[in-house]
């Protein structure tokens, strides 16, 4: 990345300023999995201050407060989760990146619009959810003067094990080696599962223009929404459903998990009882702003319909012209997936990889999630997964039909026998 001389040294000196303040308020975190290395060797052994990542890590403090969405319906304020202050450091974690991605319809790729590490702590028996705003700064190799060089863009531009490298570094954990990544249209079939509106709240949490500390406050309310959702599912996801439920939501998201690890850490929740307790699960949010976070009620959605009304999103939607919004937006869904699956089945027939290649964007985004009617949505879960499934089978690739199907079987199982719906 280009810089001026002065922007060079401006930032060099304020490197090593800051340096003594950050080595003494990051917390340091000894005791990891066997795999992972002390984070502050990472500072420590390094000749070359790296200006670049304090500007990502370097703790901000905020004298703007949101008092004004006191009359909103919230639990209180959160005075912790911007500081940097650890006391669980010295625990071993178990780290999961939980990565939400904001790639257009059909795109095979997107930003990281959404970035937490859930970090099991089985030895303390808690739960820190940790969360990135996506602007954070990093250097993806840009001219500043770009305004690219953060962290969403970053997980595009370098991928994703290279991402995942850069959220341990700016979290202070040594490694993370798990991760759940999923788009839009599986966040909304996930949300509609428990009971939510989607789209309303999928505005609700994606919303950062409604409060001063934007998006702070934003990757804090995804946070708690987590933490929340959590504390009132896991009982009844971990218990008869927790095949059913694991399985389907193998096949909604990409993960490196699979069933057994998934269900041994449902095991280790349970055993420590960490879900019983609110206290068990807390935020922090890096780099750390201090400030109070205010903490909604998302575990009834209601109380999102309420925050939606309150914090007028739909006029601030309204004022963004540049997106593209049909009048009836699952009327358009839905012929669009018509004409794309008309025009894949017929090449399934002379070309299935051309057929493969049409489909697989829509079918790596579940796009058919975004239809609200279950049935509807699992109508074309099915007559999508046939073609390519049918497709793989005339290429001789029966590893990938029979994943396609057994995907579609998890998803089917999920959305029809699945109980975890919100009463």
């Amino acid at each position: 990345m280009k810089k001026t001389t002065f922007a060079y040294i401006s930032a060099s000196i304020l490197g090593l300023i800051s340096l003594p303040y950050f080595l003494l308020q990051t917390p340091k975190t000894t005791a990891k999995l066997s795999t992972e290395k002390k984070f502050e060797d990472t500072i420590t052994q390094t000749e070359e201050i790296d200006t670049s990542f304090l500007k990502s890590v370097f703790e901000l403090r905020s004298n703007n407060n949101i008092s004004q969405y006191d009359s909103l319906l919230i639990y209180g304020e959160d005075d912790h989760a911007g500081i940097s202050r650890d006391e669980l450091t010295g625990f071993k974690r178990i780290n999961i990146a939980l990565i939400g991605l904001d790639g257009r319809m059909g795109s095979s790729g997107g930003h990281a619009d959404a970035n937490h590490v859930i970090s099991i702590i089985p030895d303390a028996g808690k739960i820190q959810i940790i969360s990135i705003p996506r602007d954070t700064y990093v250097d993806c190799g840009y001219e500043d003067s770009t305004h690219l060089n953060k962290l969403t863009v970053y997980y595009m531009a370098a991928g994703r094990k290279a991402y995942l490298n850069k959220v341990a570094e700016i979290t202070g954990l040594g490694s993370i080696n798990y991760y759940v990544e999923f788009g839009f249209s599986q966040a909304m079939g996930i949300l509609r599962l428990f009971g939510y509106n989607s789209t309303e709240t999928l505005q609700v949490l994606r919303s950062r223009k409604s409060f001063a500390i934007g998006d702070y406050q934003r990757i804090y309310n995804q946070a708690q929404f987590v933490r929340q959702l959590i504390l009132k599912h896991f009982e009844l996801i971990n218990g008869s459903l927790k095949p059913i439920f694991i399985n389907g939501i193998l096949a909604l998201v990409r993960t490196n998990l699979n069933y057994d690890m998934i269900s041994n850490l449902f095991n280790i929740i349970a055993e420590k009882e960490i879900y019983k307790n609110p206290d068990n699960i807390t935020i922090k949010i890096k780099p750390g702003l201090q400030t109070n976070y205010k903490v909604f009620d998302f575990s009834n959605p209601e109380v999102i319909a309420n925050l939606k009304q309150q914090l007028n999103l739909e006029y601030i939607a309204k004022q963004d012209t540049t997106a593209f919004r049909p009048k009836d937006f699952q009327a358009y869904l839905q012929k669009k997936l018509d004409k794309i699956i008309f025009d894949s089945a017929k090449d399934t027939l002379k070309n299935p990889k051309l057929a493969i290649n049409k489909l697989k964007p829509y079918y790596e985004q579940k796009i058919w999630l975004q239809i609200n009617d279950d049935k509807t949505s699992l109508d074309y879960s099915k007559k999508i997964s046939e073609i390519i499934a049918k497709s793989y089978l005339k290429i001789k690739d029966t590893t990938n039909a029979i994943k396609v199907h057994n995907a579609f079987m998890a998803e089917q199982e999920l959305f029809n026998k699945s109980k975890t719906r919100a009463k």
